[in-house]
């Protein structure tokens, strides 16, 4: 836990002045490295099935310090007069050349490249359909301030690497339990053995990076900062149901995902953090309170299941 904390540490001390210096560049990269791992999931399942032979993406632990490094610098968000700032309308930049042609045109202008082009959530479901927000779609991308951009690349991130690395753990957890009932029902107990401590090892070790105190103290902030900025928007003054339909299903699913496993895997470590709760609370009787806000019934669900 230490060590992880201590890597990360290095790596966000290591970007801060490369923001200072470049933010456009830092988030180009981390983008374009986001980007390129986005289909991780698919080409793990054409690895396990050896229809693919190499490993194109970057491992579970370097995904996960990157979004840890993202997750120290949110932080700064949790001001109002910061949250406020975050622009919803971000997600809805559109590509129109395509993104093999917005990494083409990297190597020759990297600064007209706006990371919306990289990242293509104007393609994403939303959370509700609004016909206004078709007015809102823009081909260029207006200059987007750095809470804006930090905000969304972070849960581009967690939908990239952490849930779908919870989903890795649950599943190393059940083959475990397997094991361990198979050790006590066949005669075969050292090659049982041996299996069991391979994954025990690979089990530990995943637990001690997902579970580390800091990352979900992080992580459980950076939950509630989101459920805040979905509550601010409600109360706007613009076009409330225009800029939820602005918002992509993927960033309620990492809210509600996270919470489950925390309040499933760690609550003595949740019970010592002194969280405000209320946000996600409200967050939820609002939302479940107004059908339009959230069109799809599974989501629904999803928050009345958390939320109980």
């Amino acid at each position: 836990d230490q060590k992880l904390t201590d890597l990360c540490e290095v790596a966000h001390q290591t970007l801060v002045p490369l923001f200072k210096h470049s933010p456009h560049s830092v988030f180009l990269w981390l983008s374009l490295f986001l980007r390129h791992n986005h289909s991780r999931a698919s080409l793990g399942q054409q690895l396990a099935t050896n229809t693919l032979q190499l490993p194109l993406c970057a491992s579970d632990g370097m995904g996960l310090n990157v979004t840890t490094v993202l997750l120290r610098f949110c932080h700064k968000l949790r001001a109002r007069h910061i949250l406020e700032k975050i622009n919803p309308f971000f997600c809805l930049i559109e590509n129109s050349s395509g993104l093999e042609d917005a990494v083409s045109r990297i190597r020759t202008n990297p600064n007209l490249v706006p990371i919306t082009h990289i990242l293509e959530l104007s393609r994403e479901s939303k959370l509700c359909s609004c016909e206004d927000t078709e007015d809102l779609i823009l081909d260029l991308s207006p200059d987007f301030s750095f809470a804006t951009q930090l905000f969304h690349l972070t849960h581009f991130a967690l939908s990239v690497y952490y849930v779908p690395v919870i989903d890795t753990f649950i599943s190393k957890s059940r083959q475990l339990a397997e094991i361990k009932d198979l050790m006590s029902a066949t005669f075969q107990e050292p090659l049982m053995e041996r299996a069991y401590r391979q994954q025990i090892s690979s089990y530990l070790s995943l637990k001690s990076h997902l579970l580390s105190h800091q990352l979900v103290e992080m992580l459980t902030q950076f939950c509630l900062l989101s459920c805040d900025w979905f509550l601010f928007l409600t109360g706007s003054k613009h076009d409330v149901t225009a800029q939820i339909a602005s918002i992509p299903e993927f960033y309620l699913s990492n809210v509600l995902e996270i919470l489950q496993f925390f309040s499933a895997t760690c609550k003595d470590t949740l019970a010592t953090l002194q969280g405000d709760y209320s946000a996600f609370i409200h967050f939820a009787t609002i939302f479940l309170n107004h059908s339009g806000l959230i069109t799809n019934p599974h989501k629904r669900g999803k928050i009345a299941e958390v939320l109980g």
